[in-house]
């Protein structure tokens, strides 16, 4: 049958436990409590003392824990000699080989434990044999395979990533904000830089290598044009990783940044459009500033400009009829090579009237100064005409929003460049210009000007110099330098994917539960069967987005136990010894309900006042390049903080989150409760549906054979219960989950916690 059946009635309690110890040559020794026939096979009953089976689950750090299990026998004869003599030392052996543990009533059984043998001993009269849980994680590390000559490991990596857009054509590229992983260099040679990647990628998977701009940005390394142009494969981009044996037949990706041609050397450059942050003025004159500059470089989590209406971005008022200038000063990345340079900007500028309408394109002219040297720096040789428009009120579809490409040289200038030298503050000045049919919406003052937003084009060049002073046109020093920077860097960024799924081979992992059961699979060696539960934990985590990345060796289990904790589920082996997932669903089904009946030793009482998890200080999103977190947040849930007399700096948690960079999460707080109803909404939401308010827990003896199958993670009801009532709370539509279970012979005890 495998399961008990509805014939076991209360009372009828003669339970017999058969443990099946399996050898290294295939074959099994049976043993129990009493001589009995069990599965068609014999069963010697020689245990002498009552073992139990305890297991947990801890909810508030969504770990398992199973507890190891002894039995003593008495060294009796096994096939004409003593037991002992057959344990260890003979033809075959038991130390870490499986056992079975069977709980048998009736003509029913289940299985209720699976062990390895771990440990023999004896007194010349018994043995003693302690079996472990299955912990197939033990003793086991990730991030371990190194390089053979570097002292860098391959790294592991799960989660979506995103490289830089447009890359890989003649478009101009725009950086991107966060959505890589550190990579490892195993060195750089003449003309290529290796790094160590932690799988395979192929060109499609646009695993190229990125810089940090400073900024939360990172901007891509690209091939000149002419080397784009000129070779087959037609890519501007090395993202294709190969094995090579002197690199251990580990996954190298070889990223040129010099390529020759014809004897001619073409050096690659880092670039790409990003945005910075607002400088502050340090220069004598009077200027009109934006009012709002700060506005126009908010992110969003999920790394996009914020450009809604209700952050308009950088504003100033402006009296068309004055024909005045507004500023905005702008930081530019630092300076890691010689030549780094701002050669272009996109600026995206509106004016709306005092109505709010706008009844044609605005026209304006742009120019730009290195703030360094005041407005006298000029980097335009005269200011540039642009045409822009936005559908607001009667917009008309015209209009130009395109890069504004610097043509002066700034008086800090490198090598004769057209542009703002890094580091240097830019100033941008605005100045509207008279258009067609008059002024903008009735009286023509009063108008406000808009910036929707601001983009930088960012070069981090690098010069070629083959180190004999023989080099590319006249960046003879300057490139023996940057030549000398780049190969001291250890450390650059790709937005190639991380690991796929190892049951199917696809899809790319981008769950935190999915990069769960991928290290079970590939590390422990766990089947690829689908694990029991999955499917709802699927549903319900289908947008708990991943980013980790590991680059020296850590215990799995506790990586296993991060990815639980952050992704809000628990894993265990059941008693069957089947791979399980629980969690806290949105809506939970009932397993069994029990009654006063089926139950002894009862007891009610609420949870601990200390574990109640009322208020969070949250950082996620994990910084690649500089350490720590993008998001902080405080949430709250203020119902229950006022409900239970919790003043302002007590019962807080400060949390950070490594893995986890989606969903958002909920700001709990103000005057009403939090807007998340559900479990699985966000990581605060989640935990706080279990610890967010004081549950009752109940504990109890189990006398009902029936119900002998039980097991954590299961839910509970409660109906014709004594106490009639839990304290003041009807039983009615209370559910609880199992969350430990003491199981010995001829007794299950549990405790339960509401849901």
């Amino acid at each position: 049958m495998g399961a008990y059946d509805d014939k076991l009635k209360l009372g009828n309690i003669n339970e017999n436990w058969a443990f099946k110890f399996e050898d290294s040559g295939g074959g099994t020794l049976n043993l129990s409590f009493a001589d009995f026939t069990f599965l068609g096979a014999f069963y010697h009953g020689v245990i002498l003392n009552k073992p139990s089976i305890r297991e947990s689950i801890n909810l508030s750090k969504s770990t398992a824990k199973s507890s190891n299990i002894s039995i003593t026998i008495a060294d009796f004869t096994y096939q004409g000699s003593p037991v002992s003599e057959f344990l260890f030392d003979g033809s075959v052996n038991f130390i870490n080989q499986d056992v079975k543990v069977y709980s048998s009533m009736s003509t029913s059984y289940v299985q209720i434990g699976e062990f390895r043998t771990e440990n023999l001993s004896t007194d010349g009269n018994t043995i003693t044999i302690t079996m472990a849980s299955k912990r197939p994680w033990d003793n086991i590390s990730i991030a371990n395979n190194k390089h053979p000559t570097a002292s860098v490991y391959e790294p592991v990596v799960y989660g979506g990533f995103t490289p830089s857009p447009n890359t890989n054509t003649a478009l101009d590229c725009t950086a991107v904000r966060m959505g890589v992983f550190p990579v490892q260099v195993i060195s750089s040679g003449n003309s290529k830089i290796f790094s160590l990647m932690p799988r395979s990628y192929v060109a499609t998977d646009n695993a190229f290598i990125h810089d940090y701009a400073g900024f939360n940005q990172f901007i891509p390394l690209r091939l000149s044009s002419a080397v784009w142009s000129g070779t087959s494969p037609n890519n501007r981009v090395d993202s294709v990783t190969t094995q090579i044996e002197t690199h251990g037949n580990l996954n190298v990706l070889g990223s040129r940044y010099m390529h020759p041609i014809s004897g001619t050397k073409y050096g690659s450059n880092f670039e790409g459009y990003m945005t910075t942050e607002v400088a502050e003025p340090d220069f004598a004159g009077s200027i009109t500033m934006f009012a709002k500059p700060e506005n126009i470089f908010k992110y969003n989590e999920d790394d996009t400009l914020d450009t809604t209406s209700s952050n308009p971005g950088a504003m100033g008022n402006y009296d068309t009829s004055s024909g005045e200038d507004i500023h905005l000063l702008v930081k530019t990345p630092q300076k890691k090579y010689m030549t780094e340079y701002i050669k272009a900007f996109i600026l995206n500028v509106i004016l709306i009237a005092d109505d709010g309408t706008l009844n044609y394109p605005n026209v304006f002219y742009i120019d730009a100064f290195g703030n360094r040297f005041a407005t006298s720096d000029d980097l335009f040789s005269s200011p540039v005409r642009r045409d822009y428009n936005e559908t607001v009120g009667s917009g008309v579809t015209l209009g130009y929003i395109g890069a504004v490409t610097m043509d002066g040289k700034s008086d800090n200038h490198i090598l004769g460049l057209d542009g703002c030298m890094c580091p240097d503050d830019l100033l941008i000045r605005v100045s509207s210009i008279a258009h067609g049919g008059g002024a903008v919406g009735g009286d023509g003052e009063d108008c406000k000007m808009y910036i929707k937003s601001l983009q930088m084009h960012f070069v981090r060049a690098i010069p070629v110099s083959d180190g004999t002073g023989s080099t590319l046109s006249a960046l003879e020093a300057s490139g023996i330098k940057d030549m000398e920077t780049l190969t001291e860097i250890e450390q650059f960024y790709c937005g190639g994917n991380g690991q796929k799924a190892s049951w199917s081979g696809t899809p790319d992992i981008t769950l935190i539960h999915e990069a769960h059961r991928d290290m079970l699979i590939r590390y422990c060696g766990v089947s690829t069967s689908t694990p029991t539960d999955w499917s709802d934990l699927n549903t319900s985590k289908n947008d708990w987005k991943i980013r980790w990345w590991q680059h020296e060796p850590i215990e799995l289990k506790k990586a296993l136990e991060k990815l639980q904790y952050e992704g809000g589920f628990i894993f265990r082996f059941s008693s069957s010894g089947n791979p399980q997932y629980i969690h806290i669903k949105d809506s939970m089904a009932v397993d069994e309900t029990l009654t006063k009946h089926d139950l002894d030793n009862i007891t009610i009482q609420p949870s601990p006042f200390n574990e109640l998890l009322t208020k969070m200080k949250l950082d996620y999103q994990r910084h690649p390049a500089e350490g720590g977190y993008v998001v902080s947040k405080e949430v709250e849930a203020q119902t229950e903080r006022t409900k239970w007399n919790i003043a302002t700096k007590e019962n807080e948690k400060q949390v950070q989150l490594d893995a986890y960079i989606e969903p958002s999460i909920t700001e709990y707080g103000g005057s009403t409760q939090a807007s998340s109803s559900s479990p699985n909404d966000n990581f605060f939401a989640y935990y706080y549906s279990i610890f967010g308010d004081i549950k009752l827990i109940v504990s109890a003896t189990i006398v009902n054979p029936k119900y002998f199958e039980l097991e954590v993670g299961q839910i509970l009801a409660f109906d014709d219960m004594h106490p009639v009532k839990a304290f003041n709370t009807s039983w009615s539509g209370l559910k609880f989950m199992i969350t430990s279970t003491a199981r010995s012979i001829g007794i299950l005890k549990f405790e339960a916690r509401e849901i």
